[in-house]
């Protein structure tokens, strides 16, 4: 089960890189329009198409606390992947961007599971996967300042983990 977790992880990061490079980009004129972008590319993207994979996974074996680590070890895959793009690339601040990308993908790919989770359970809680895409989107923007804006993506970090046990807590029964 753990190689089918780690597959629905890397899965995700083909169909993802397509549609960001596909879609007609969207002109920074603004601040507004940067945070549009990274909602858009970054967090509907990247964290539905997650969540859409890990549909793909027979949750009907195993416990809902497994399904939730599994869905948390898709998005450490997908994040490591990530991670490995920044270095080949030459971004800048790549210990940070590293850790950090890390961990969002982590975090956002557990409330994709959640809400994956929800929907197998007639319940269908779409403000997870919405919380999860958000919190994406607004970590990508922070993310790309420098100085003290820079904080901000941490925030959204531990903003995300909050609402990731929240959430958690509240399906768990």
């Amino acid at each position: 089960m753990s190689t089918a977790a780690v597959l629905l992880g890397l899965a995700p990061l083909v169909p993802a890189a397509v549609l960001q490079l596909v879609l007609p980009q969207i002109e920074y004129s603004s601040l507004l329009m940067v945070l549009i972008s990274a909602l858009l590319y970054n967090g509907l993207i990247e964290e539905g198409m997650k969540a859409g994979f890990l549909f793909l996974f027979p949750s009907s074996k195993v416990t809902y606390k497994q399904f939730f680590i599994y869905s948390l070890l898709a998005g450490l895959c997908f994040g490591c992947f990530e991670a490995v793009v920044y270095v080949v690339s030459g971004s800048r601040n790549i210990e940070l961007r590293f850790l950090t990308a890390v961990v969002i993908h982590t975090v956002c790919s557990g409330m994709g599971g959640l809400f994956v989770w929800s929907c197998r359970q007639k319940s269908g809680r779409f403000v997870i996967l919405a919380t999860g895409i958000l919190t994406h989107g607004v970590y990508n923007f922070f993310a790309g300042f420098t100085g003290v804006f820079w904080w901000f993506s941490l925030a959204a970090i531990v903003f995300g983990l909050i609402q990731l046990r929240m959430f958690y807590r509240g399906l768990e029964k």
